[in-house]
């Protein structure tokens, strides 16, 4: 059984999980430097200039950090590419009210409470010399969402478990409980989290309980 990727995002999309987990706040993701996790979530992809060219998918899922008083990117958690890293827009100056960051050229506004990123007029416009196609429908819209990486988690007092999303159903991997029990034997290969879901009722979730499985930790939760 292949599987392809849910969409970025879907398996921390939902209320319980945000309510539980927080957000990284401005005084973490600066003064301590820590690494978080963006979200675009766009109706088309942005194309530009910036140290060569540049496109930000418009579902594109990274990890961005500050360091050096610049805002960098990164796919992976230890391959921060320092090319990528932006101050425009005076969102190096981190001690200042307005509370940007710059990725890739592009000056969001961050909303600590909502953790969300926005694009106001003045990140519009500094934003316009490297994307120049931008639309000026953007304005004052949600372009991308801040959480925790997932090893984040695993270091909390109550571990929140992620939703499983894109799930694939299937008779042949049905087995009876009952008895003196069963054993289930399974290889899996994933550059991200493995989901093992047991449901009595597949189509309720609340019937959910599942095994997740991720280089940050194993945890089984059920559906709440």
């Amino acid at each position: 059984m292949s599987l392809p990727p849910g969409t970025p995002g879907c398996q921390t999309q939902n209320y319980k999980y945000q309510m539980k987990a927080g957000r990284p706040t401005w005084n973490e993701m600066t003064t301590h430097q820590a690494a978080f996790k963006v979200i675009f979530k766009m109706d088309s992809d942005l194309t530009g200039s910036y140290h060569g060219r540049v496109k930000i998918p418009s579902h594109l899922e990274c990890l961005v950090r500050y360091i050096g008083g610049e805002w960098v990117v990164s796919k992976d958690y230890d391959k921060f590419d320092f090319f990528s890293g932006c101050n425009r827009g005076g969102s190096g100056a981190v001690e200042s009210e307005d509370q940007y960051i710059c990725i890739y050229g592009l000056l969001l506004k961050y909303d600590e409470t909502m953790g969300a990123l926005n694009l106001d007029e003045q990140g519009f416009n500094i934003s316009k010399h490297t994307f120049t196609m931008l639309d000026t429908n953007l304005i004052g819209g949600e372009i991308a969402r801040v959480e925790w990486p997932a090893d984040h988690i695993f270091q909390m007092r109550e571990v929140v478990g992620y939703l499983p999303c894109n799930v694939k159903w299937s008779n042949a991997l049905r087995f009876d409980p009952g008895g003196e029990g069963s054993c289930l034997h399974f290889t899996a290969s994933t550059k991200g989290t493995v989901f093992v879901i047991f449901s009595v009722i597949p189509k309720d979730k609340d019937t959910w309980y599942y095994v997740q499985i991720s280089p940050y930790g194993v945890g089984i939760f059920k559906v709440t």
